[in-house]
């Protein structure tokens, strides 16, 4: 991972948004033992959050990025990879414990999924899921994770998580994160 104040971050050829100065973060590579794929992973999360009441935190995010290169697998060996990757549990939301709710203070989630094209002109499946605080009005979390949609041997992961967040800054974050998502190899 290259970091650079003021700009882009970096994996392989995807560059992204530079997580905020109060994330920690932390970085894995991995290649597979025989070497025919390889994998790299940023992971952000915000060490403190607010408390709204003794069973209730607000203000906490999380940031997940990940880039899959095809080294040696056929392409759809390469697609098996990324899917069996995009649905394993590392990435399945639906177990994240904010999501394991208290009904007296947070609602049953909400999912859908979209196909969106980002400025950079890259589609991104996106799956996502929503619940509402019910004491606290206008505060939600949710649980965002998509792929790039482009062909070839090189694939982008990102998972996101916000807890007690409006949805006007929900939506201003996931645009921002979107638009600053970008492909700098060949097409």
């Amino acid at each position: 991972m290259q970091k650079n104040k003021g700009e882009n971050s970096k994996l392989d050829n995807w560059t992204f948004a530079p997580p905020s100065t109060s994330l920690k973060c932390w970085s894995r590579n991995d290649k597979e033992k025989n070497k025919t794929y390889e994998y790299k992973q940023q992971t952000c999360n915000l060490l403190a959050n607010a408390y709204i009441s003794d069973k209730l935190s607000s203000g906490s995010y999380n940031l997940n990025f990940i880039s899959i290169n095809n080294l040696k697998r056929t392409k759809i060996q390469f697609y098996n990879v990324l899917e069996t990757s995009y649905n394993s549990t590392t990435y399945d939301f639906r177990e994240e414990s904010s999501f394991i709710t208290n009904k007296e203070v947070i609602s049953r989630y909400s999912c859908d999924n979209q196909i969106i094209v980002n400025q950079a002109m890259i589609p991104f499946k996106i799956n996502f899921c929503i619940n509402t605080y019910i004491k606290y009005t206008g505060l939600y979390n949710i649980m965002v994770k998509g792929i790039s949609l482009l062909k070839g041997d090189e694939a982008f992961f990102f998972a996101f998580s916000m807890q007690g967040f409006s949805k006007d800054n929900i939506e201003k974050f996931i645009r921002y994160q979107l638009d600053h998502m970008n492909f700098e190899g060949k097409r």
